[in-house]
């Protein structure tokens, strides 16, 4: 009998937990004008709340390159009034070689748009934020990235302090920093 019990309570917390189905969500594609500039997509549920937290993204919310589609870990965060910001600036490739990163051992197409993702990501989440505030669709933001996205989300986390980091009042509403990667060499 304590095995079906514990059986049936395991099913239920399975339930509960598990990702609810997504309502509808609103897609917006912008392109931000006014200096280098920026395609941003945004995904959220029109009506939960009337100000939306905000996760800023590098990068886009389309997988396959065609159709927008919501990460799976963020589908409960959108139900619940969150909104995803996902964002690249078009930077041309520095012509000068000789500034190019010896330490990166991957693609160097690939290596431009890491460095320069990092080097900027303060001044272009800093455009999104405006944005965003200007519209009047979020009132707070944060980041989500792993590796190559997460990364670079560690200079915005230092130099833009509009980015909260689950700190002082409605800490519970404020979308933390997430950044993890595996290095050469390391465990």
């Amino acid at each position: 009998m304590k095995l079906i019990t514990f059986f049936i309570i395991l099913c239920l917390f399975a339930v509960v937990c598990s990702a609810q189905p997504v309502k509808t969500v609103t897609y917006e594609l912008v392109d931000l004008k006014g200096g280098v500039p920026i395609k941003l997509e945004l995904a959220y549920v029109p009506g939960i709340v009337k100000k939306y937290s905000a996760i800023l993204m590098l990068g886009t919310l389309k997988p396959d390159g065609k159709e927008l589609k919501l990460p799976e870990w963020s589908v409960n965060l959108i139900n619940e009034g969150y909104m995803l910001a996902s964002f690249s600036a078009i930077r041309p490739p520095d012509p000068d070689t000789a500034r190019k990163p010896r330490w990166l051992v991957f693609d160097q197409r690939f290596a431009h748009g890491y460095v320069a993702g990092g080097l900027y990501a303060p001044q272009d989440a800093g455009r999104v934020i405006d944005y965003l505030q200007q519209k009047g669709l979020a009132d707070k933001f944060g980041w989500v990235g792993s590796s190559s996205t997460g990364i670079p989300g560690l200079h915005p986390a230092v130099h833009t302090p509009r980015l909260q980091h689950n700190r002082g009042q409605n800490a519970d509403r404020t979308p933390a920093i997430w950044a993890c990667g595996r290095y050469p060499g390391r465990v």
